[in-house]
């Protein structure tokens, strides 16, 4: 069902992608997988529709982004600081598996500590269930001023040997300022839908000592152990075929339902 919020604004969105870029035509590919000649490669490049990536560097985590982004917003929108009353991170990479990095953010961009700020674990999704998400607290809670932080590096979680996962993940972040104004005539629509049957279809099975695929004390000391486990227990797996047609069977119609309502 097609929900409204009133008087939500998008005030200003700000970006953050990293310098290095990588060509997909140039990603060398694994003889035994089977995107094995350029014929394949370009066939598939075509098909996705991404010619290149921005590749975030070995130190530089989803929040970096992120923080550059939300520093530069706030700067161009002249926001106080201690204005900001809910900051939303939503990220599959955050900085740490605990605490939440939406905390860490808050004590980077020194907000004031009276704020509402929390992670959502999302990917594809993730921006407009973040959206919805802080659009619906700050109207209920008659919050003001508000920053949607968004942001991935899943580069680090691809095999170098995935060919597939290889051309179609990069990394950046970005922030949405979110202004709560009673007086505007906008309106935020949304509608929800999920289907958690498909979780086996982007998944990476193992990240801990506490989730299911654990990785063992052994191999966490082991760090040969680790690397000869990586594609198996720490790394994305996609069945790409699966995330297709759902793209193509589930979310086109309901698309095509959603916008019937403004057309």
């Amino acid at each position: 069902m097609l929900k409204k919020i009133k008087g939500i604004e998008i005030t200003a969105i700000s970006c953050c992608v990293p310098k290095y870029k990588i060509f997909n035509k140039n990603v060398k590919t694994h003889k035994n997988n089977s995107i094995n000649n350029n014929i394949a490669k370009k066939r598939i490049i075509n098909a996705i529709g991404i010619d290149s990536r921005p590749i975030a560097d070995a130190d530089t985590c989803t929040s970096d982004l992120v923080l550059k982004a939300a520093n530069h917003i706030l700067k161009k929108l002249n926001w106080k600081r201690q204005d900001i009353d809910v900051l939303v991170f939503v990220s599959q990479t955050g900085d740490y598996l605990i605490p939440a990095t939406s905390g860490i953010l808050q004590e980077k961009l020194k907000l004031k500590k009276s704020i509402l700020v929390f992670d959502i674990n999302l990917g594809c999704s993730g921006y407009t269930h973040g959206l919805i998400a802080i659009s619906s607290l700050m109207k209920s809670l008659n919050l003001k001023k508000g920053l949607l932080a968004v942001g991935d590096v899943l580069t680090k979680l691809v095999h170098e040997n995935d060919n597939i996962s290889n051309l179609l993940f990069g990394d950046a972040g970005s922030v949405t300022a979110i202004t709560n104004n009673i007086s505007s005539n906008e309106n935020l629509y949304c509608n929800y839908y999920s289907d958690g049957s498909g979780y086996n279809d982007i998944i990476v099975p193992s990240h801990s000592l506490s989730g299911r695929n654990k990785l063992t004390k052994d191999q966490i000391k082991n760090k040969k152990d680790i690397k000869n486990n990586t594609r198996s227990n720490i790394n994305i797996h996609m069945n790409g075929s699966n995330v297709f047609n759902f793209g193509i069977n589930d979310v086109q119609p309901l698309l095509k339902k959603i916008t019937k309502k403004f057309i």
